[in-house]
């Protein structure tokens, strides 16, 4: 989770008395700090707003654009990731409220958890649904619980390399675009905490010993720290056994406070091995060619009991082995899978999970205000608390503010900058929910669940939507498919379907070398808002058949322009004048062409004529010309619309069969029709292609666009890097923060944070006031974008549901 910024309603009577403890000396050496810090955008652990708050320094809040409604994410939309975030509403959960301060019968007040009902969403008939299909999974489906998160890899190496090949183009890519990214080494702080090395001989010991592998989870809360089994099926059991039993013991012996338990589970001997602080939780289970390794001992009974058959698995449920007749498991088709069954979106719904959820985030709140008062503590006094007593007392301003602040940490432990709760965990290793089981809630509790489940009903009226998601790493690229069963209702998507709806269409897209977009779709004319008040209007409509394709050439730009804004605003179901005058103005500084299919050539002929009929029409503002002129036998006409006698758009059309072609410029236009062309034929209700390999006259605008995207990101660092150096002076800004915090600023082009003259610096970007940028080291990092040969989408509404591919090569 977010780190919450400000020390929260605890410290709101705290005033700008200065503290005894505090000195005047002391406080004016901090508040310089926290103002610079906050004047070069603030940092990432929330620390100098946090003390804003506290010593009641007036900051400005930067950042505020003006917008009211985010941006529709073109990406998320049809690769189908919003559809996951949807249905899985992790956002939705907030602090639980339970341990605040309540009066009257609220704080009195208790309700029967098994009371609350969830969202009353049916599931689809998937036996009926599987009548006639072929299914075929994996043997590990039948170790896996049918309400859990599942994940299968071919093996442990593979799973790996595919996370490092996310990691390093879709990572890198988010990363680019990111405001401020970090890393936060999740993949990491999992192995470790399970006891898993991972290096490159690791590697190959695991292809050598593991035939396949699947990680499990009963809920969604990675970053928080949950549950989390890796479930493993061998073909070298004692290769594997003497060297997994080799690594736990180094991480034993070098995890302070760690110790061995051996236990019994579901009456099977399970070793643990267990660090106080929950960094180090590993449970081994060993028997025949199953392993499984846990950092939960429920987790570990209820893997048991499935494995004793006591308990039906996901393996044996209509639906997942419905998706398994979608996707069917096949090595050479697929390196990983991923599902998000019915039983898992119910469970994560829930008002166990989502409750228990709330009250670790009320946890998770109070750690983070305390690591914030540590930091306090080592920033006056150059030094770290003994204990909470000794912290409290500290940084108090005054004797009320102490007690809260008492009141605050009571009950957590101080192990360095890091605080802990005995029975919770620390920050990113908070006890699974799976392990406190809930029975009665606070009335505030049961409220606020009973609202989420209206407003969830809202987007569900008919049936929960399982998910599969199925990688494959190629040699050349990667492919990825995602299936949503079988389509949310009331969504976004709806939109979506309205817009682009009905069966998925073969476009045959044509394209001549340098054009570097293609996007193909099928328009439902019935939603398009264009002005329809008249019988010609009707005409134009009824001539074409909904099939429309976008091409982009490779050319000199002198603007940027926001193509998923408009197409945003499209979706909405809006023709605004300003969106449309903005494709306009593109079209200026780049070369566009529309392919328009019509019902026949009879249809395209007419269609051609009737638009000629507006021809030499004349008004104060506008003046519309047409003509023809004839290129190597080919009948072009010129559309000429003048605006204001400023501004001239020219689009060059003809008829090629029953298409229409149109281009905006006329060079455009004699280029394509003398070009040697490429043809493919690809299903969808929508089809993107994107060619980096074709790009040479745009790569130096997209390499600048995109160095200064990063450069944002890069200097939004600064701040943090500001605080380092405050807090930890002598230290490397980045390896301080990543050692105390396991959080490392990064800057995707490279280069180190320093501190120059009490200021902070990059070595690529410099500083906000005096800041460069070397485009020969982005435009390095950009080799193998340009060098790839396509990026596909294809975006389906099927009888399975909404079906995306992405393929790179």
């Amino acid at each position: 989770m977010k780190i919450q910024t400000g020390i929260s309603a605890l410290l709101l009577i705290a005033t700008s008395a200065i503290s005894p403890v505090l000195d005047a000396e002391r406080q004016k050496t901090i508040q310089k700090d926290i103002i610079a810090i906050s004047h070069l955008g603030g940092d990432r652990l929330g620390y100098a707003q946090a003390m804003a708050n506290y010593l009641k320094l007036d900051i400005p809040q930067a950042g505020f654009d003006g917008l009211t409604r985010s941006p529709l994410n073109q990406f998320d939309l049809f690769s189908g990731i919003l559809a996951i975030r949807e249905s899985l509403q992790l956002d939705s959960i907030g602090k639980s409220g339970s341990t605040e301060l309540t009066t009257g019968s609220e704080a009195q007040g208790k309700v029967d958890i098994s009371t609350l009902k969830g969202p009353a969403v049916k599931s689809h008939d998937f036996k009926e649904m599987l009548k006639g299909r072929q299914t075929k999974a994996f043997p590990l489906a039948q170790h896996a619980p049918a309400d859990w998160f599942y994940a299968h890899f071919s093996s442990l190496s593979r799973a790996l390399d595919l996370g490092d090949y996310l990691n390093q183009t879709g990572g890198a890519f988010y990363n680019r675009f990111s405001d401020a990214p970090v890393d936060t080494a999740l993949k990491k702080r999992l192995l470790n905490q399970l006891a898993i090395e991972e290096h490159k001989e690791a590697r190959i010991f695991y292809d050598a010993v593991i035939d396949e592998m699947a990680l499990v989870s009963s809920d969604f809360f990675f970053g928080m720290g949950t549950d989390v089994s890796l479930i493993f099926r061998l073909k070298a059991e004692n290769l594997f056994k003497s060297t997994i039993l080799s690594y736990r013991k180094r991480f034993l012996q070098h995890t302070a406070g760690a110790r061995e338990l051996l236990m019994t589970i579901e009456g099977k001997p399970v070793s643990a091995i267990i660090s106080p602080d929950m960094r180090l939780r590993s449970y081994l289970y060993l028997e025949g060619n199953t392993a499984i390794i846990s950092n939960s001992p429920n987790a570990m009974a209820r893997l048991l009991r499935i494995a004793q058959k006591k308990e039906r698995p996901l393996g044996d449920s209509d639906e997942f082995r419905y998706m398994r007749s979608v996707y069917r498991a096949d090595t050479d088709a697929e390196d990983g899978f991923v599902y998000f069954s019915d039983a898992f979106i119910r469970r994560l719904v829930s008002a166990e999970v989502r409750i228990s959820e709330a009250r670790r985030m009320e946890t998770a709140f109070r750690l983070a205000q305390a690591e914030k008062l540590i930091l306090l503590h080592q920033h006056a006094y150059g030094k770290l608390p003994r204990s909470t007593d000794e912290l409290a007392s500290a940084v108090a301003i005054d004797a009320a503010t102490e007690t809260q602040l008492r009141g605050l940490l009571k009950g957590i432990k101080i192990e360095g900058f890091r605080a802990i709760d005995p029975a919770m965990g620390s920050l990113g290793f908070l006890k699974p929910n799976l392990e406190s089981p809930l029975k009665l809630v606070t009335v505030r509790e049961a409220k606020g669940y009973t609202d989420f489940v209206e407003r969830y009903s809202n987007f569900w009226r008919e049936y929960f939507d399982p998910i599969g998601i199925r990688f494959r790493k190629k040699d050349e690229g990667i492919k990825i498919d995602i299936c949503i069963l079988p389509l949310i209702e009331n969504s976004t998507y709806n939109q979506v379907k309205a817009l682009l709806g009905g069966a998925p269409q073969k476009h045959t897209i044509v394209s001549m070398p340098g054009e570097t977009l293609s996007l193909a779709a099928r328009i439902g004319l019935d939603t398009v808002k264009i002005l329809r008040n008249s019988s010609t209007d009707l005409k134009l409509l009824d001539a074409v058949t909904g099939n429309l394709q976008i091409h982009g050439l490779d050319n000199y730009p002198t603007i940027d322009f926001d193509p998923g804004f408009v197409a945003g605003e499209l979706m909405r179901g809006r023709a605004r004048p300003d969106v449309l005058i903005g494709v306009l103005a593109w079209s200026l500084f780049h070369p566009l062409r529309a392919t328009i299919e019509t019902k026949d050539a009879a249809s395209a002929a007419g269609l051609i004529a009737t638009l000629r009929g507006f021809g030499h029409y004349r008004s104060r503002w506008q003046d519309f010309d047409v003509y023809d002129y004839d290129y190597m036998g080919k009948k072009i006409t010129v559309f000429s619309l003048n605006i204001a006698r400023i501004i001239t758009f020219r689009f060059h059309a003809w008829i090629d069969g029953r298409n229409i072609h149109v281009t905006s410029t006329r060079d455009y236009a004699e280029k394509f029709l003398d070009a040697k062309k490429e043809t493919q034929t690809i299903s969808g209700n929508l089809v993107a292609l994107y060619r980096p390999a074709q790009i040479s006259r745009e790569k130096p605008h997209i390499v600048q666009g995109n160095a200064e995207l990063m450069q944002k990101g890069c200097l939004a660092h600064l701040g943090t890097v500001k605080l380092a150096a405050a807090v930890f002076p002598g230290e490397d800004a980045t390896a301080a923060l990543e050692k105390r915090y396991g959080l490392k600023p990064i800057c995707p082009a490279g280069g180190a944070y320093s501190m120059k003259d009490g200021r902070p610096l990059h070595s690529l970007f410099g500083t906000h006031a005096v800041s460069h940028i070397n485009m020969k080291v982005v435009e390095e990092l950009f080799v193998d974008f340009f060098s790839t040969q396509e990026f596909k989408l294809q975006f389906e509404f099927t009888p399975h549901g909404i079906m995306s591919v992405i393929e790179t090569k």
